[in-house]
């Protein structure tokens, strides 16, 4: 794989090596932004759901302060239509509130009187041991009939704030109806308290119109407000859409973790579960926002989906991954067009002009027309093309005049071979006419010898003879001896002759391979074929291939 990579042209190994640098920094760089848009995105939710619930809470603290701030002040004008101290009268079958003597058990007149003009119920309340009797009150029950004769009740909270001595404003749910009620506390002359003046402002028209406001706030998709009573009546749906007044203290998730008594028992915080909407068969995981609004003890929450919340991470991680594609197409579009402008055009002509200049041909020219690298290629190329003009020029000129001196040497050679060859066949003749000489001399020697045998007187005379011809033989011999040497010096030149001729012979096979032939090539060849095509000639011949203009 590595080996077919490197055989791969320079411009697809550029445009390859960016695109893979590309996808790794763009899949790098997409997945730490989706991850970090998921988890910005998921703060942001859960900043919404927060910023969306206390809107919730501060709408139902809103109109909570309305409701205690009107009817403290009818409370308060409620209490004064009577003159304290009062007087608590406890003999008989009830116990007894008197105003200066009068009683007001039963006064019915004047919380009729009191309803009609602020539009709130009123009681009056007389001390019953430590509970308290509604002895008077414009306070109706389901069916109709007035509520007196019934007592506070021990659980009731504003009880003990008013045996205390304090008032007590507060919601309250008196015979199916909602109300916001104050209760001011009556005392005697000793400033104990023996009775009680109420007033109540029935607010369920408001109380409902301020849920549809809350269930209209729409949290994500799917997510809505919803309210918990954490008081009496812990784990009741307070608001919701489809299940008001269903307690769902005990529900747990598909994990079995019971979600709604964590949320009442913290009050305030963040809570996930898996919860499935109707009509959907799997759960989901449910993220959700809660604070307590202690004026009601609701617990308020806003809750929605995590999939929702994140669907929009995704969406945004499909636009950024289309994008991410976008420009890996264009780098790699302007990757190829850059490259192949600047790298494989003129690398092509480059390689052009190289083949061009291994054939022989250096007629050609390349254009420099940049000062980068590929720029300064061709012009070493152009630079190496000029040298070697130069240098076979300057190389036929030398082929030229070691044509003329081998010419020369080769005549000159020639011509010592031809007066060897005279001069050997002459020593040759010579030594013949020697040998038959000495041939000769032998024979008269022979014949002196026979002749001193022959004639004793003449003794002296034949030795003198003999002397002499022993001195003419020395003579004949030496004389063979001397023609002997020349004969050989003169093939010693023939030998000479032929060397020289061998050397010329080495240099046309160097100038035609470029370099020194082994010893031993060509020990035949004939003075002849050289003289026909000498070496240098074919130097030329061989330099004639390059076309330099």
């Amino acid at each position: 794989m590595l080996r077919r990579f490197r055989n791969l042209p320079i411009a697809v190994k550029l445009n390859l090596v960016q695109a893979a640098v590309l996808l790794v920094i763009i899949f790098a760089a997409a997945v730490w932004t989706a991850w970090h848009l998921r988890q910005q995105l998921e703060r942001t939710a859960l900043h919404n759901l927060q910023q969306t619930n206390r809107l919730a809470v501060s709408m139902l603290e809103a109109y909570d302060r309305s409701l205690r701030n009107d009817i403290e002040r009818s409370g308060r004008v409620f209490a004064g239509v009577f003159d304290e101290p009062l007087e608590l009268a406890e003999g008989g079958a009830a116990p007894r509130l008197l105003e200066r003597g009068t009683p007001l058990n039963d006064r019915f007149d004047v919380v009729d009187a009191f309803t009609a003009k602020a539009g709130t119920v009123a009681t009056i309340f007389v001390r019953q041991g430590d509970d308290f009797l509604r002895t008077a009150t414009s306070l109706k029950k389901e069916d109709g009939s007035r509520a007196s004769g019934t007592v506070l009740g021990p659980d009731h909270p504003a009880r003990q704030s008013i045996l205390a001595g304090n008032s007590y404003t507060g919601k309250a749910s008196l015979f199916g109806r909602d109300y916001m009620t104050h209760y001011t506390p009556a005392r005697d002359a000793a400033g104990k308290v023996v009775g009680i003046f109420f007033v109540g402002l029935e607010f369920s028209e408001g109380l409902k119109a301020l849920k549809q406001n809350l269930l209209a706030i729409k949290v994500g998709e799917t997510g809505h407000v919803y309210a918990l009573d954490a008081g009496r009546q812990k784990g009741v749906f307070t608001v919701h859409p489809t299940r008001e007044g269903t307690n769902v203290l005990t529900s747990k998730d598909s994990r079995g973790f019971e979600f709604v008594r964590e949320m009442l028992d913290r009050k305030s915080g963040t809570v996930r579960y898996d919860w499935a909407s109707p009509g959907e068969a799997q759960p989901r995981e449910r993220m959700t926002v809660f604070d307590h609004y202690p004026g009601w003890d609701w617990v308020v929450a806003s809750g929605s989906y995590t999939d929702e919340i994140s669907r929009e991470a995704d969406s945004a991680v499909r636009n950024i991954a289309l994008m991410s594609l976008a420009i890996i197409v264009a780098a790699l579009v302007s990757g190829f067009v850059a490259t192949r402008v600047w790298v494989t055009r003129p690398l092509q002509e480059v390689m052009g002009e190289a083949d061009r200049i291994a054939a022989g041909d250096l007629t050609g020219h390349l254009t420099v027309d940049h000062a980068d690298e590929v720029g300064r290629l061709k012009q070493a190329i152009g630079k190496m093309a000029e040298h070697l003009k130069t240098t076979i020029g300057e190389v036929r000129g030398t082929s030229g005049t070691m044509l003329e001196h081998s010419l020369a040497l080769v005549a000159s050679a020639e011509q010592v071979s031809q007066s060897s060859q005279v001069q050997s066949n002459a020593a040759t003749g010579m030594a013949a006419s020697v040998d038959e000489m000495s041939v000769s001399i032998d024979q008269v020697v022979q014949h002196a010898h026979d002749a001193q045998r022959i004639s004793g007187a003449s003794g002296q005379v034949a030795s003198q003879g003999a002397e002499v011809i022993t001195g003419i033989q020395d003579g004949a011999r030496a004389a063979v001896a001397q023609m002997e040497e020349g004969v050989g010096r003169v093939e010693q030149g023939g030998v000479l002759a032929n060397r020289a001729g061998q050397a010329i012979g080495e240099i046309d096979v160097s100038t035609r391979r470029g370099g020194p032939r082994a010893p031993g090539g060509h020990q035949g060849t004939n003075h002849t074929t050289r003289r026909e095509n000498p070496p240098p000639a074919r130097l030329d011949q061989a330099l004639g291939r390059f076309r330099v203009g």
